[in-house]
């Protein structure tokens, strides 16, 4: 990954070219430019100590996200089908997206929002175009099938294996960490969706996946510092510090993300900055 200089240098490189330029042709393949320069200096090498530790988390991880998953995935009522969500994150706001950062948000949030869109019975056309043209402008290994026809460990799996193989594990992470955010972002929006949804034995492994990533960033910061941003933007997220011994309910954590709930919103759009 760079260093904060790169990225206000690209940043600020791409900004001018699009204020310069009156051609919109030249202003995309600029923009283009500015972020294939920024996902090559994504890439940095992790001593082989830190990945083995990394490995050791990131299998914990694994293990517990299917089980520790809070997505909606049960049917909708049709009282609550009638009134659609204006709280997801529209697909055609990626098309004003730059930075490295601001689309691996962005990928995180199409890809957490997707089985919302689908209870609600929302067309997946703009969406699903979204994901694969950010996936195709990062060369994020994930492709829309794969949404559709893996689970969500298998699919973690795959991407965590593609990504250690070219040497942009922190790439992973930080897309994990949005997607986290963005859930909490959601349980805020729509909490009465949750009640009933969700089991207290899935609120103790969720717990456990934020913990275990937490582990990780810190593991990558260590090195690689841009990686501490990112790790700030997930703790700041956490549910842990009032209750970390004693453990959230369900309903607990619910009442926790009401509370919390322009927190959560402000951290979710911090993180498309």
């Amino acid at each position: 990954m760079k260093k904060d200089s790169v990225i206000m240098a690209l940043t600020l490189g791409a900004l001018l070219s699009l204020t310069s330029c009156k051609d919109g042709k030249s202003i995309m393949k600029q923009a283009k430019q500015a972020t294939q320069e920024m996902f090559d200096n994504y890439k940095a090498e992790l001593a082989d100590s830190v990945l083995d530790m990394v490995d050791v988390l990131a299998q914990q991880y694994f293990d517990n996200i299917e089980d520790g998953s809070l997505t909606i995935v049960t049917a909708l009522t049709k009282r609550e089908k009638l009134v659609k969500p204006k709280y997801l994150f529209d697909p055609k706001e990626t098309d004003k997206l730059v930075t490295m950062h601001q689309k691996t948000a962005a990928l995180a949030f199409l890809i957490t929002e997707r089985p919302l869109r689908i209870a609600y019975g929302i067309s997946l056309k703009e969406s699903d175009a979204a994901i694969a043209k950010l996936a195709a402008d990062m060369n994020y290994p994930l492709t829309v099938d794969d949404l559709k026809n893996r689970s969500i460990s298998d699919n973690i799996r795959s991407v965590y294996a593609i990504c250690k193989e070219k040497h942009q594990v922190q790439y992973f992470w930080e897309v994990q960490t949005d997607a986290l955010i963005n859930l909490s972002y959601l349980m805020a929006c729509a909490p009465e969706l949750y009640y009933g949804r969700i089991t207290d034995e899935q609120v103790v492994v969720h717990v456990k996946v934020l913990d275990s990533v937490i582990g990780i960033l810190d593991k990558i910061a260590s090195i690689d510092k841009e990686m501490a941003r990112v790790r700030d933007d997930l703790m700041q997220s956490e549910l842990l510090k009032e209750k970390r011994e004693s453990h959230f309910t369900a309903s607990e954590l619910i009442e926790f993300h009401v509370v919390n709930k322009n927190r959560m919103v402000d951290r979710r759009n911090r993180v498309l900055r």
